[in-house]
């Protein structure tokens, strides 16, 4: 009996481990010919290059693209990107490579083959190589719902580097996890293999032939790696600083490998768990080796990576001001749906802004977004009659650590004023507008003098200048008296005993 329960102990175990390596993560990239070249190809160029090719700042350019569906929905929010860049270059911050969103801003695509199929459908390649001939100065990178299953049935694909197409494909949950899937995909993208290259179907495990000593060659191809390293510079990812590792990482479940595994001269295995380019989960921080930091500077200085290198240097200040809101106010009415103008404080470290604008309170869909340098936006044309949330975010596009800099949520409704014609004004409106000046003005034609008073009010129907006037016949410009109003949207009212009529002012000085 107590045989019995210690082996169906070791069958519960081993059955454990191996569903939860098919619910893990993995990377789709496989052991191949081309990339082992790749990568000698770096090392060797590495050695020529001299210190200054080497400790000079590296700026590389993303393009993201957000994938959406066809129909537009299901599409990674702009805020997650921002905060994996900020992923990625902590990650990077031990080398001198630092990277920056190219133009400040994301390229948008709607394909349903892309967004679930990017590895399997034809059409969805042909449409990722249209995008990406018109981002050729950039690593470009997809975002995509869905990628597929891994290697031999294990986890679900995180993200993978075509070598072939020379871009990234990684899932929208990764982003909005703040993993470090980009940085392990771009570790592929400069050359880096996993530091278990060819074990990436087949990890090595109790049950698998010879255990616990590891054959010659690994099930994908390339040599075993050996613990003592003497066979390091061709064996496993070819590097001698990167310890052994046969894909443990996928079935154990800490941060400290103790499984048995030999090399096939009979030494125990001890994997590094917190390298960038293995499998081990939840081991933070992780870490590039000296020697891959290398491989990537010589895959870098390859002639086939100039067309990511250029002489511009992105703002690379991390912006520290929560951004905050001007009008409209909180719970304000626009008056309208028309020429809404959206206006926050400026802060001086901010080169750019993500606005987000929803019908609904999470933001979760229905959602105008925009980025713009201006700390003000002019919406397109809203739905009437209904209500509006809107927040703000400052980054720069070499530096987006956005956590805790995002403005309060604000709202605004979209119902109409009331209004009602005067028959006596053939045509006004106000002039200049957008103004810089300190008087309002307006342009007016009527047929007969008209007794009418002039009001300016704020989105929130508050009066903030009245003047009693009469208007003479014909044409002319009438100004109000002066009056100190900050930079937003407000409304200009002339009522008569006839009716009301209403302009928006818009004040920018």
């Amino acid at each position: 009996m107590k045989r019995f329960f210690t082996v169906f102990s070791i069958l519960f175990i081993t059955t454990q481990v191996f569903s939860q390596a098919l619910t893990r993560g993995v990377c789709g990239n496989m052991p191949s010919e081309a990339a082992e070249k790749k990568l000698l190809a770096s090392k060797a160029l590495f050695e020529k290059l001299d210190i200054i090719q080497i400790e000079d700042l590296k700026y590389v350019p993303i393009k993201f693209h957000l994938i959406a569906k066809t129909d537009g929905t299901g599409r990674v929010k702009e805020y997650d990107i921002l905060r994996q860049l900020c992923v990625l270059n902590e990650d990077y911050s031990d080398t001198e490579f630092r990277f920056y969103i190219k133009d400040a801003d994301f390229s948008y695509y709607d394909s349903d083959y892309i967004y679930d199929s990017p590895r399997t459908s034809q059409l969805a390649t042909n449409q990722m190589q249209a995008l990406k001939n018109a981002n050729n100065n950039a690593v470009n990178v997809f975002v995509v719902n869905n990628i597929g299953g891994g290697a031999g049935g294990l986890g679900t694909v995180l993200g993978y580097y075509s070598g072939a197409k020379d871009w990234i494909v990684m899932i929208k949950k990764e982003p909005q996890a703040g993993s470090n899937t980009l940085s392990h995909e771009m570790g592929h993208f400069f050359s880096l293999l996993h530091t278990f290259n060819g074990w990436e179907g087949a990890p090595f495990q109790s049950s698998s032939a010879g255990w616990p000593k590891a054959p010659f060659n690994s099930p994908g191809g390339p040599q075993t790696e050996n613990q003592d390293g003497s066979n390091c510079s061709v064996a496993g990812d070819k590097l001698c600083d990167t310890p052994p590792d046969y894909n443990f990482g996928i079935i154990w479940n800490n941060c400290n490998y103790t499984g048995g595994a030999q090399d096939y001269k009979g030494d125990l295995v001890d994997p590094m768990e917190n390298n960038q380019m293995c499998y081990f989960s939840g081991c933070y921080p992780y870490v590039f080796t000296s020697d891959q930091i290398n491989m990537m500077y010589g895959d870098y200085a390859k002639t086939s990576r100039n067309y990511i290198k250029s002489s511009y240097v992105p703002n690379n200040t991390q912006v520290t001001t929560h951004a905050n809101l001007v009008s409209p106010t909180n719970g304000a009415n626009t008056g309208g749906n028309i020429g809404v103008v959206l206006d926050w404080e400026d802060i001086p470290d901010a080169d750019h802004y993500l606005l987000e604008v929803s019908r609904y309170p999470n933001f979760s869909k229905l959602n105008q977004n925009y980025i713009v340098s201006e700390s003000q936006k002019e919406l397109p044309e809203l739905t009437p009659n209904v209500n509006y949330f809107w927040r703000v975010t400052p980054f720069n596009d070499g530096a987006s650590c956005v956590a805790g800099l995002t403005s309060s949520k604000w709202k605004f409704a979209t119902k109409p004023l009331a209004i009602s014609n005067i028959e006596e004004i053939n045509a006004w409106d106000v002039v200049p507008n957008p103004t810089t000046l300190s008087q309002v003005r307006f342009a007016i034609e009527i047929a007969k003098p008209l007794d009418i008073t002039a009001q300016v009010v704020n989105v929130n129907g508050q009066i903030l200048q009245s003047k009693e006037l009469t208007v003479h016949a014909g044409n002319q410009v009438v100004q109000l008296p002066e009056i100190s109003l900050p930079n937003g949207t407000y409304y200009l009212r002339l009522i008569s005993d006839k009716g009301m009529e209403t302009r928006r002012v818009v004040i920018q000085k």
